[in-house]
């Protein structure tokens, strides 16, 4: 195959069979397009760690001054382009490796690059960013809005979960949190941690209700389709030739045969995520958003109300304590910084 000459053979050889095959397809009219400069691979394929549920990850850099965006394919596995303009290259993933880059783009931002200051930069900004869903959390808590508080509690555990991992040495990710948080943990030898951070999500109860998570994130995910394929997620775009069955199937099956706590978190943060970048809707589940809207007749209505059912599986009289958890790990997380800063 003529596209071998130009790529980083060190780095696509190691990459299993069933996604090299694809990254080769999708990438050769890439390499063959006259506007594209570079071609990085970033995630999971990059760092070695293939799992069954593994997605291409491919950063472009292209020639001119068109905005980023990012275009998602569901076929045999998924594939996910971001296109960088020339000027955006510092935007690079924190993991990206170059596979395509014969002008030397991507290795000359990776030289520049102090990888332990930007580490520590994603640890600070987690750490900020949780503080501030903590400070909204308890604002809905005091005023009795416990559907809004236990979503930005959840905000805020998303983060915590990211600075922690980051701190450990290993790479978060957002469809194997919690296994990959216990690999963090294991490296600290105390499971207080993790257990404490899986209250937040009533785990212990919550593993007996794996199907019912399954079965309405599936349900939800199916009526809104339509409306993710016309409108996207905020500046994600999904490629029309995708379906359903191939989206479910790449991106969210592998995760319920993984690891059923990460199935949980992820059913808990998909949630939020769906009405914030492609509703644009922020704080809609105490019914304070819509005003004279007919909910009823909307997507987003639906996407609510079984948003809604995943967070009922809370009891609300906990609330108060789970916000305290969330709280609690949030000054701990600060105690390890500065342990390992000393």
């Amino acid at each position: 195959m003529v596209i071998w000459i130009v790529l980083d053979r060190h780095v696509v050889e190691r990459i299993p069979e069933r996604f090299r095959r694809v990254l080769l397809r999708e990438i050769e009219p890439l390499v063959a397009d006259e506007h594209v400069l570079a071609i990085g691979l970033a995630g999971s394929l990059a760092r070695g760690d293939v799992w069954d549920g593994s997605d291409i990850d491919l950063d472009v850099i292209v020639q001119g001054e068109q905005p980023c965006i990012a275009l998602l394919k569901f076929k045999e596995v998924e594939i996910d382009f971001v296109y960088f303009n020339e000027s955006q290259c510092e935007w690079l993933p924190y993991d990206v490796v170059p596979i395509y880059d014969p002008h030397h783009v991507i290795e000359e931002v990776l030289e520049s690059r102090n990888q332990k200051s930007l580490r520590l930069k994603m640890i600070n900004n987690s750490m900020e960013q949780s503080r501030r869903d903590l400070v909204k959390a308890k604002t809905f808590l005091d005023g009795n809005r416990t559907y809004s508080c236990l979503s930005y509690v959840h905000l805020a555990a998303e983060e915590i979960a990211s600075a922690f991992t980051l701190l450990m040495g290993e790479a978060p990710t957002t469809r194997r949190t919690i296994s990959r948080l216990e690999l963090a943990i294991s490296k600290k030898e105390d499971r207080s941690f993790l257990e404490e951070y899986l209250t937040l999500y009533n785990m212990g109860d919550n593993l007996g209700r794996t199907n019912f998570f399954y079965n309405e994130l599936k349900t939800a995910y199916e009526k809104i389709w339509n409306h993710l394929i016309e409108k996207g997620i905020g500046t994600v775009r999904i490629s029309h030739e995708s379906t359903f069955q191939s989206f479910f199937r790449n991106r969210i099956e592998p995760i319920y045969h993984h690891d059923k706590r990460d199935f949980i978190w992820f059913t808990f943060h998909e949630f939020p995520f769906i009405l914030q970048y492609s509703f644009k809707l922020e704080d809609p589940l105490d019914g304070h958003a819509f005003h004279e809207v007919n909910l009823e007749k909307t997507l987003a209505f639906h996407w609510i109300n079984s948003y809604r059912a995943i967070l009922e599986t809370i009891p609300f009289e906990k609330a108060p304590t789970i916000y305290q958890n969330a709280e609690h790990l949030l000054e701990e997380l600060r105690n390890i910084q500065k342990r390992q800063l000393i």
